[in-house]
């Protein structure tokens, strides 16, 4: 019976605390991301590329975004030769944070 409550409880808790991390993701995004990457994750000719229906986000985890969205890219890292900007770091973004803003590019922007 400890169980069943404890298994039923984490469900509701994943349930319920999964659409307060995407509008949080979507905050952020929309103050950190959205000048490059667009209001809606359409991207920006010559600037970012469209997150929406990238196959590399539909293919990461959640962490392999997070890593991106930490770090940045450029260099070897740099991923579309079409688009001459860098993405900079986000060093400065907390845990949860990063975490929200993934989570909303990985499930959000990809509806």
């Amino acid at each position: 019976m400890r169980f069943f409550i404890a298994a039923v409880s984490a469900a509701l808790f994943a349930i319920l605390a999964a659409p307060v991390s995407a509008a949080e993701g979507e905050t952020i995004f929309a103050q950190q991301c959205a000048a490059c990457h667009g209001r809606k994750g359409e991207g920006m000719q010559y600037v970012a590329p469209s997150l929406k229906g990238s196959e590399f986000v539909s293919s990461a985890s959640v962490d392999d975004i997070k890593a991106v969205v930490r770090a940045g890219r450029s260099g070897d890292a740099k991923k579309h030769p079409a688009f001459p900007a860098v993405m900079p770091p986000f060093p400065n973004l907390s845990e949860e944070e990063l975490t929200a803003i993934a989570e909303y590019v990985h499930v959000s922007l990809q509806q």
